[in-house]
């Protein structure tokens, strides 16, 4: 019989109690050593990271915004007639036609412009000329408009753009359809110095578009003298007319390119042909293109200006 004293402690798996015990209680402490430093770590986020990196790179830089073109002024031009008393002018319309090319007026350039009176057709006109100056209109069984310089120079003259009756004259010296037409409606009592070109004109012919619409380019260092302009000159001359018919009507614009005048002038030109395209002398889908061919001729860049 055993004295109780001595009886061996209960195993656990063939080992003394106590020993299993203490194993459990080590494993115990491992673990919950391991959970504290677990809960205690400081967590890592990826935000402030995310944070960082934006707050380190600059908001791009919007582009710079173009400033709007600033319109042309438009100058009105006065009407005085030197023929059958004259009708007051009517006010220039509020918009300026579409057919005009107001990206060509070079910066110190304005637009001029007119209405002629009710018995000159009643029709606004318009040309672009040196800022600064001055503008005129007058007539009488015809119609002229002319822009003067700060110096009271003439630097633009358009002439019968609204004329009553048969005009050949005008346009006769470098449009055949033109001179063919004076001498059938003048016959023997054409005025011998008309339908004569000045000396060294270099005159190029341009397709209007239309028919029974002619127009010519000429490029001339002696102006004739009813211009009042000196110096080399560029003109455009129009003629158009009616199938069968042998008079026909016609206008022209003539201005100086001497120096800084010529981009405004390419531009007064180019008006001249959007104010005949209002008429039906020129085909206003053509209006660019003939712009660049007035700029071949005259040597001027057919460009926007800035």
């Amino acid at each position: 019989m055993t004295d109780a004293g001595s009886l061996p402690g209960p195993r656990v798996n063939g080992r003394p109690a106590q020993a299993a015990a203490g194993v459990i209680l080590l494993l115990g402490l491992i673990v919950a050593g391991c959970s504290s430093a677990a809960t205690t770590s400081p967590s890592i986020s990826a935000t402030p990271v995310a944070s960082a990196a934006a707050a380190a790179t600059p908001a791009p830089t919007p582009p710079p915004v173009a400033a709007a073109p600033t319109a042309p002024p438009v100058i009105s031009c006065a009407f005085s007639g030197d023929g059958p008393p004259q009708q007051p002018t009517k006010p220039l319309p509020k918009t300026l036609p579409a057919s005009l090319p107001i990206d060509l007026v070079p910066a110190g350039a304005a637009i001029y412009a007119i209405t002629f009176p009710e018995d000159r057709g009643g029709d606004a006109y318009y040309t672009v000329g040196p800022l600064g100056g001055t503008c005129r209109g007058f007539g009488g069984n015809y119609v002229e408009m002319q822009v003067l310089d700060a110096a009271g120079a003439v630097v633009v003259d358009i002439s019968s753009p609204g004329s009553l009756g048969p005009n050949q004259l005008t346009s006769c010296a470098y449009i055949a359809a033109a001179r063919k037409a004076a001498e059938a409606f003048w016959g023997a009592s054409l005025p011998p110095s008309e339908c004569v070109r000045s000396p060294g004109d270099q005159v190029t012919p341009i397709a209007t578009g239309v028919p029974y619409s002619y127009l010519a380019a000429v490029l001339s260092s002696t102006p004739g003298p009813a211009t009042g302009m000196s110096g080399t000159t560029a003109s455009l001359y129009t003629f158009w007319t009616d199938a069968g018919d042998d008079t026909g009507a016609s206008s022209s614009a003539t201005c100086a390119i001497t120096g800084s005048l010529a981009p405004a002038c390419h531009a007064a030109l180019a008006f001249f042909v959007g104010d005949m395209c209002q008429i039906g002398s020129v085909a206003c889908g053509l209006s660019r293109d003939i712009g660049a061919r007035i700029a071949a001729v005259i040597g001027v860049p057919a460009t926007p200006a800035p």
